[in-house]
């Protein structure tokens, strides 16, 4: 049985900056100017800073082990490629969000090779004698994992649109320097997947095809094997929580965020889009939406609902929870509660049906 774990959930913006954009790719030639991340005049936070703390948080709360950057040596000798050995059964971040590389023959010095974790070090075998030595990468072609937790950008739903405030900086000279620098509030939504199933289990071949987690060398040096429930429970556990105390490290000094989300709605379907794409607006929640969706998916749903409401700063948004216990309230498979129940009661029914 296919198990997708589809999430919707908004954060709340005062005043701030999350993902930077840069003028080549704004309309307008400001030279002394920075932007943010926009779509039609609004706010957004993208989905590759999302992820990159989330990862953070995964390693550095959680304890979770990351993949590295390593060095490489190119064809002229120069050690200028920088790239990471994927390795999906080691490494929750290879596991739960993917990878793309192309090798080739890679060959590295033994002062590289020396710095690799044991792991990665069985990956290379050894060519050359005495000063000569270098190491060579087993297998070629190309490895790639499809993410297993998926999301869109994160986009303001309000009629906020981006801000522009003027500020000063300084030259090397000491001298004032005026600058504008855009932000922006209110409340953002965004939805993710999270394909529960394929969490720990990995593809072995030889064969060059889309996906393939490892060549039959590497998996074999490596002594892969997909994981077990209780490892597996821990990357998707350690992922949703990442999610729950989600904090944005880009653009804090001056515009500090508190970026966690105030509502969140997760639920297991067995096929289709995410069920909960749109729900907030300007004025809340669409109830008429989700209830709409929820009975075009009926069949497909595979677990309870558990939708989770903090106190927004804006009014309007905090008559969603009573909303939702009005309409819902009757329902036996809908558990309306706060955020963090609601991950955590998740993760409960996760942790008994793994």
């Amino acid at each position: 049985m296919n198990r997708f774990l589809n999430i919707g959930y908004a954060i709340e913006i005062m005043n701030g900056r999350l993902s930077g954009s840069s003028k080549d790719v704004e309309n307008g030639n400001a030279q002394n100017k920075t932007f943010v991340k926009k779509i039609s005049g609004k706010g957004m936070l993208s989905s590759v800073s999302a992820k990159w703390n989330m990862k953070y948080f995964m390693e550095t709360v959680d304890g979770l082990k990351q993949s590295k950057k390593v060095m490489k040596v190119g064809e002229n000798g120069n050690k200028s490629r920088i790239v990471c050995d994927p390795d999906p059964a080691n490494f929750a971040n290879d596991d739960i969000f993917g990878f793309m590389m192309a090798i080739k023959k890679q060959v590295i010095d033994k002062e590289d090779y020396e710095s690799l974790d044991e792991s990665l070090k069985a990956l290379y075998k050894e060519k050359g004698k005495g000063k000569n030595i270098k190491y060579e990468k087993i297998g070629s072609g190309t490895m790639k994992r499809k993410s297993r937790f998926q999301m869109s950008p994160v986009i303001s739903v309000g009629e906020e649109k981006v801000n522009t405030e003027w500020c000063v900086s300084k030259d090397e000279e000491g001298k004032n320097l005026p600058l504008n620098i855009e932000t922006y509030s209110g409340v953002s939504y965004g939805i993710a997947n999270f394909d529960i199933n394929n969490v720990g289990k990995f593809f072995i071949t030889d064969e060059d095809i889309e996906f393939r987690d490892y060549s039959e060398a590497s998996a074999k040096s490596l002594n892969v094997k997909d994981l077990d429930k209780e490892e597996k429970f821990k990357r998707i556990n350690s992922t949703l929580r990442a999610l729950e105390y989600l904090s944005i490290k880009g653009n804090q000094n001056n515009y500090l965020t508190d970026t966690k989300p105030r509502f969140v709605i997760l639920a297991e379907y067995s096929w289709g889009n995410n069920v909960f794409q749109g729900l907030m607006n300007k004025d809340g929640i669409d109830i008429e939406m989700l209830q709409e969706t929820l009975e075009r998916n009926e069949e497909f749903r595979k677990s309870d609902i558990w939708i989770g409401v903090d106190r927004f700063n804006s009014e309007k948004y905090n008559k969603i929870k009573e909303e939702l216990e009005n309409e819902f309230n009757e329902s036996e498979y809908i558990h309306i509660t706060n955020v963090h129940n609601a991950f955590k009661n998740y993760s409960n029914y996760l942790k008994d049906t793994l």
